[in-house]
């Protein structure tokens, strides 16, 4: 479900930094998304200033975390007493010059510092452009700086006290989302084997270190086994397929609150046989019960990872971090649990099918010569033309989804964990195909986390290709699939975002014994429903349509809604149009005017959950509106 939190002040007119932190028991999708008013000022030729209409600007996100370990170098930061401060370097760049806001998140008191090009550790006052604290006391680091396009700047985060290290999240907020790979040398220890059968620690070398970040949770749909070195099935696990594409050392390890345990297998992984195809296992090397791998990786190989618990019947949250000499692509590739075991009186065990429901949800969108163009990974080494959409995808049931295309062009799809920067076009990647879906059409299959956003490239295989073409996304619940590109416009410099009509969940409830009842029609039984204030903030013809798996009914009222006379004020009904037993309406409506949604059930007395799609979410609002219950008024017929 999306919700909108606003941030002001008790004060008018007051300004300042502030840091936002949610809890909860999982990692949340958080974006600003703020329309910053700027007005154009421009001198007239009596040297007085004359006021053009105010633009609205979106504020972009990019954001990356990382951690500060005893493993990253040192170095003197500015105002430091020594040279025992650990730091990481980012290469910044940015599409667009402007002003930027750059900022960490979390409970480590952080110290950044930005510099022209390169920075260089034994001399920390070269190239530097600023840098910003706020204390020992003080939140985390923020500089406000102005960036120019296509210009390499490198970003230093270390600490306030020396010594210090944790996790933190580095956020840029702009005009446009930027170009952050984070480039720190890490002390690598390389060791030899000697003739004694031992191993001897050769000079310490610098290599370049990238994190790869994914989360994930065991729960009771998870598959169990027995574990290598146990003889019960009672250990919850995931497997992840890892893959890189530099060979070279690298560094698997978890962090959660649980005893984890990890497994790294070549090629595949057979439950039955879990020792088979082992490479290496790990429990508590990473400290604090936490696994940790270190494991020599060949470049496009396809390794299985398995993520389990020390003791059995344990589950929770966790986060795996892998570290090395390239991008690692993990994905989550767990089959949960689809079956019901129960035991017969003859104490034979009979496997009992549950019934899934696969939803599908549909976004048509055409490439043209406005769409942005970008050197796509494995396209020609020499191109740079390869038109491409993007589109965030967000799913409010955690499970296993596929994401494949229908054109007559041959297409390329590719699928990010949070942002896709353009000229690091394998930064986040999580998954890519070409022709799983036949006929030229990639083929994506996908575990999403419930309320994480993701981000969808479709391209083409060829370059300079353009043409129509439909994404479709199968799954355990319909997505929010928004396209966000950004196309090119001749003769101005403010990029516009396609039109694109889509479908999101908007609101979310049930229907229970407790729900008010009506007589939908005059001979009809009582019917639960539940009634829905609707507040449209532009006028325009907007749709509503049903997601649930009960067999659903939808009223629109204007202003108000009469139980006793369910037919007062009515504007539109309608009970299938939606497909699968879902209504569908489509109706012009006017900003100011009052509204009201009735979902009901085509037949009586029916409960169970269900959601409100509406055709544009950020322009309608949706609210639960009390009704008081009907026990026996009739109803007008149709």
């Amino acid at each position: 479900v999306r919700y909108t939190l606003v941030i002001t002040t008790f004060n008018q007119k007051a300004t300042g930094p502030y840091t936002l932190i949610v809890s909860g028991l999982m990692l949340v999708s958080l974006t600003r998304t703020t329309d910053m008013a700027v007005t154009q000022v421009t001198r007239t030729t009596t040297e007085g200033y004359e006021t053009h209409p105010t633009i609205i600007l979106n504020i972009f996100n990019t954001t990356a975390s990382s951690i500060l370990t005893s493993d990253n170098p040192t170095y003197m930061r500015p105002g430091g007493s020594n040279a025992s401060y650990y730091y990481d370097t980012f290469s910044l760049m940015v599409p667009m010059g402007g002003n930027y806001d750059i900022g960490t998140d979390g409970a480590l008191d952080t110290f950044g510092s930005l510099y022209y090009g390169d920075f260089i550790p034994d001399h920390p006052e070269l190239n530097i452009i600023t840098y910003n604290d706020d204390g020992s006391e003080g939140p985390p680091f923020r500089l406000e700086v102005v960036l120019e396009a296509h210009v390499r700047y490198t970003l230093v985060i270390t600490t306030f006290n020396q010594k210090a290290t944790g996790p933190y999240t580095l956020i840029v907020s702009g005009l446009m989302l930027v170009s952050l790979t984070r480039t720190t040398d890490m002390a690598v220890t390389q060791m030899t084997r000697t003739t004694t059968d031992r191993y001897s620690t050769a000079e310490t070398t610098n290599a370049y270190m990238i994190n790869t970040t994914v989360y994930s949770a065991l729960s009771l749909a998870n598959p169990r086994y027995a574990r290598p070195d146990t003889s019960n099935s009672t250990y919850y696990y995931d497997t992840f397929n890892v893959k890189t594409n530099i060979t070279g050392l690298y560094t698997i390890a978890s962090n959660s609150a649980i005893d984890t345990y990890g497994f790294l297998y070549n090629g595949s992984f057979f439950p039955n046989s879990p020792t088979r195809n082992l490479v290496i296992s790990d429990d508590e090397s990473g400290g604090n019960a936490q696994f940790r791998l270190s494991v020599y990786l060949q470049s496009y190989a396809q390794y299985v990872l398995v993520v389990t618990t020390y003791y059995g019947n344990v589950f929770g949250p966790y986060m795996v971090m892998t570290s090395g000499l390239g991008h690692v692509h993990i994905l989550r590739t767990t089959a949960t649990i689809t079956t019901q075991i129960t035991s017969t009186a003859t104490s034979v065990i009979n496997t009992k099918t549950t019934t899934g429901y696969v939803f599908n949800t549909i976004a048509s969108s055409i490439w043209t010569a406005k769409n942005p163009t970008y050197a796509r990974p494995h396209g020609s080494n020499s191109s740079r033309n390869y038109h491409y959409d993007t589109f965030n995808v967000t799913a409010r049931i955690a499970g296993q989804y596929t994401i494949a295309s229908n054109s007559t062009i041959d297409t390329y799809g590719y699928f990010y964990n949070g942002s896709f920067i353009q000229n690091s076009p394998l930064w986040n990647l999580a998954a890519f195909d070409d022709d799983s879906a036949g006929n030229g059409q990639f083929r994506l299959n996908v575990y999403l986390e419930s309320n994480v956003a993701y981000t969808l490239v479709a391209t083409t295989f060829s370059d300079n290709t353009t043409g129509r073409y439909t994404v479709i996304v199968q799954g355990p619940t319909r997505v929010s699939i928004i396209l966000t590109t950004i196309e090119s416009v001749t003769n101005t410099t403010t990029p516009t975002s396609k039109y694109f009509y889509f479908v999101t969940a908007s609101y979310t409830n049930m229907l229970t014994t407790n729900s008010p009842t009506f007589r939908r029609t005059k001979d009809s039984d009582l019917s639960y429903f539940q009634a829905i204030q609707v507040t449209v903030l532009t006028a325009g013809t907007y749709s509503f349509k049903s997601d649930s798996l009960l067999d659903a009914y939808g009223y629109l009222y204007e202003n108000n809604f009469n139980p006793s006379n369910p037919r007062a004020n009515l504007l539109a009904e309608d009970d299938d149009s939606g497909g699968n037993q879902q209504f569908l309406m489509d109706y012009p409506m006017q900003y100011g005017s009052g509204y009201i949604l009735v979902f009901t059930t085509h037949n009586p007395r029916m409960t169970g959950t269900f959601s409100i799609l509406t055709s544009d979410p950020s322009k309608v609002n949706l609210k639960y509106l009390h009704i008081i219950p009907v026990s026996s008024s009739p109803a007008i017929s149709k």
